[in-house]
Parts: C-alpha cells; structure tokens; sequence
C-alpha cells in the first residue's frame, strides 16, 4: 500500500515509539495493520528519525534509541557467541592478534606457530571475525592495519632474506652477527619467531640447523642489546634527516603558493606529507636564511597579514549582522548559516582559526571572536552533507507550502552548486525557505552546473 509522506511519518513515529519503548514488539502487528511489508516499516522509522522540522524526535528520544541499537548489538553477539563459542573465541583471538601486530609485528606469526598453522589462516581467521561481529574502534583500527598488509608482508620477506644473510655471512665473531642484525634493522623477538618458522617449514636444511641454533641463542642472550643500538641509529638517522627533508619540503610549498596565491596553503602541506607545526617551525627559521628564503619568508607574512586584515573586517561585518540582524529585500533578518556561506565559503573550523588569528593581532575584540565562535559552532553541529538524491526525496514544507515539483528542487541544488555552497541538509531548507518567501528568485542558469 502506498501511503502520503504526511502517513508514513505517522507510521515511522509509530515504529520509532514501539522501538525505544517496546523493545520493538508490535512492530509486526503494525506493519501487518497498515498493510506494509515489515522492512517498508523500518524504512519508514528511519524518515522519522532523519527529520528536521517538526514532527520529529526529541533529544531524549534518540539517545534513547542509540541504547536500544547497542542492546541489540550486545544480544546479537551473546547469540552468535553461544551459538559456537569455540570457534568464536578463536576467531576473537585471531582478530585481537592481528591488531597487536601494530606495535608488535610478531604477534601473528607468534599465533600461527603456536597453532602449528600458517600465518595466513590466522589472517583469515581474523576477516572472518572483522566481518561479521567486530564494530567501534577496533574495526576502525582492524581496517587501517590491513591497509599496511602488504608492507607487513613485505617486511616478513625481507626478514627471511635476513635470514639467509646469516648463513651465509662467515665470521667467528658473535657481535659481527649482531652488528649484521643491527644494520638491517630487525626485531629480535620477530626474528627469533622466524627462525623458528624458517626451520619449520624448511626441515630438509640440516646443516643450518646448527648455526641457526647458534645465532639464535646469541640472538636470546642479547635481545636489549640490539634493540638498543637500533633505536640509537635511528635517533641519529633522524636528527640528521628530519630537518634539511622538512626545510626542503617548507621551501616547496611556499615556492608553489607565492607563485599561486589562490592554492589552499594546507592542501600543499598536506601534499609534501608535512605536519603543520613542521611547517610552521620551519617557516620561523627562514627569516635567517639564505636570500631566497628570506623573500619567501617575506612573501608569505605579508600575504598572511592582509589575509588577516581582511578577516578582521569580515569578523566585524558579521557580528554586526549577528547582533542586529542582516538586510533582505528591504526587511531586516537573522543572519543564519546560508547568509554565512554566501559571504565567507569558507569551512567554518577553518574560519574560525583566522579568527583566532585576528584576535591575537588586536584586529578584533574578544567580545566579537565569542560571538563568532558561538555562531560557527552551531553550523558545525548541524552539518550533515548530502547527496542530490537525498535532497530531491527530502520532504519539504514551510508556512503549509510543499515542494514536490522536481524542477524546482533541481534549480535549488544548482543555486547553491553555483555559489559554491556544500550540499548540507540545513542549508538546503534554508534556501526553500527563502524560495517560497519569494526572497531567492531561480531561473535558467540554475537548470544545470
């Protein structure tokens, strides 16, 4: 049955109230009464729930249904772990396992010579459990190790190659060993783990087994030894490299923006994999250097002021609107988050940290920078990019006016494409808003981008 956007509101505050309320018995019941498939019904919950303007959930109400959500999840998991506890507790422990390798690369091959298995069917196994039970944080976490897999398994190739550096290197010398380790820069508890493997899956070796025994050993007794002498290399490493890379890459960017001012000043720092107080730091430093560096140092700060002279004069501007409101069309209005857009396209976050900028320089007041704040927080909060498609299925009203005309929906999407304004939720009510007061007139030029 196809019901009127008006009933199915209706019918997913229904659902929504039997949800947080009932635990969601009746749900059935309710679709089966409204002749709607069960699914439909959900549907449904999830319009109530997205809505902006009235009728739609309290705060209270949500939270309430987040608590409903996660008591599901937790009985959902009771089930499947009851269901084949064995299995699910190695699974469990292949997944932990595998999220250990972050800090420790061993912890897999650990498991997998534990289990007599190969490593990779612990790897399996830990997918596995990612899939179908793991959520929060550490499937977050689980997915950005597995980016770096292939560097792991790079890594594990390179140890066993390590390995057989070792047996072929001739010395009677314990430390030259320990020196080939350092050099090649080796864990020793994943090293030994190897060993152990290399031996394992390569028992036709015999005569490395002596001296692989030997190394190992040697490896055993001075395991601290070895991580110490890494660490101090990579520390001279460091201290040696860091800075001329990051002066190299500082110099880059500022080259590129002096040269183009109209280039966003974080997308090059971000470009050079700098770390913004990197940049930041090293930028102080060139005001001594050589003479191009100096000029550079000197281009950007004098950009920098008049970036922030002119955002000083807009922070006035829009306090002033704030505080007494902004003219439309010969009538005095709020000053609200589209009027913010049209004027300073400009992430409000990124906006603000100019601000902050202003106030330190004496170009604004604190009194103006609060204002300001307390105004960019409330879009930021509201933000919630769409897609046109979820824009144009969107139900609108304002003063008891619908839209349902798709052309004219089209044309405010544009509207605010052309001005360079993000497609969020809020926005795009706001400008509906304004279209059926008669205040944004649309035409031709917003048919089509």
């Amino acid at each position: 049955m196809r019901y009127k956007r008006s009933k199915t509101i209706e019918l997913g505050k229904q659902a929504f109230t039997i949800t947080i309320y009932n635990e969601g018995e009746g749900l059935e019941d309710l679709a089966k009464e409204a002749g709607i498939a069960l699914k439909t019904l959900k549907g449904y919950r999830s319009s109530y729930i997205n809505q902006v303007i009235e009728p739609k959930p309290t705060k209270e109400e949500l939270h309430a249904y987040e608590a409903y959500k996660e008591r599901m999840f937790q009985t959902r998991y009771q089930n499947s772990q009851n269901k084949n506890d064995n299995e699910l507790t190695q699974l469990k422990e292949s997944f932990e396992v595998f999220i250990e390798t972050s800090n420790n690369p061993s912890a897999l091959i650990d498991l997998a010579f534990k289990r007599n298995v190969n490593p990779e069917e612990i790897r399996t196994e830990a997918f596995n459990y990612a899939k179908k039970y793991a959520h929060g944080e550490k499937l977050e976490l689980f997915k950005v190790i597995n980016k770096n897999r292939s560097e792991s398994l790079q890594k594990d190739k390179i140890d066993f190659s390590i390995i057989e550096k070792l047996l072929n290197f001739k010395s009677n010398k314990v430390i030259d060993y320990l020196n080939l380790i350092i050099d090649n820069k080796v864990d020793p508890k994943h090293l030994l783990t190897k060993i152990d493997l290399y031996l394992k899956y390569n028992p036709e070796l015999v005569r490395s087994i002596n001296k692989l025994t030997l190394i190992k050993k040697h490896l055993e007794v001075n395991q601290e030894y070895i991580k110490n002498k890494i660490n101090e290399n990579n520390s001279k490493e460091y201290i040696s490299s860091t800075g001329t890379i990051s002066k190299v890459k500082t110099i880059e960017v500022l080259t590129k923006f002096c040269i183009n001012p109209t280039l966003d000043i974080d997308y090059l720092i971000n470009e050079h994999a700098l770390n913004p107080k990197t940049f930041v730091k090293v930028l102080s430093t060139l005001n001594k250097g050589t003479d191009k560096e100096k000029l550079l140092y000197n281009e950007y700060q004098n950009y920098l002021e008049e970036e922030y002279r002119k955002t000083g004069i807009l922070i006035k501007t829009i306090y002033n609107y704030l505080e007494n409101g902004i003219e439309k069309h010969g009538q005095l209005s709020s000053f609200n988050a589209l009027d913010y857009w049209r004027i300073i396209n400009e992430k409000p976050d990124k906006f603000l940290k100019k601000a902050r900028q202003c106030l330190r320089r004496n170009l604004i007041s604190r009194i103006e920078l609060t204002k300001i704040q307390n105004f960019t927080d409330k879009i930021i909060s509201n933000n919630r990019l769409c897609t046109e498609e979820e824009l144009l299925s969107l139900y609108c009203a304002y003063n008891g006016i619908c839209l349902d005309n798709d052309t004219e929906k089209h044309q405010i999407i544009n509207y605010l494409k052309n001005q360079n304004i993000p497609l969020y939720q809020n926005l795009y009510y706001l400008a509906f808003e304004e279209y059926i007061r008669g205040e944004l007139i649309l035409n031709s030029e917003n048919l089509n981008k």
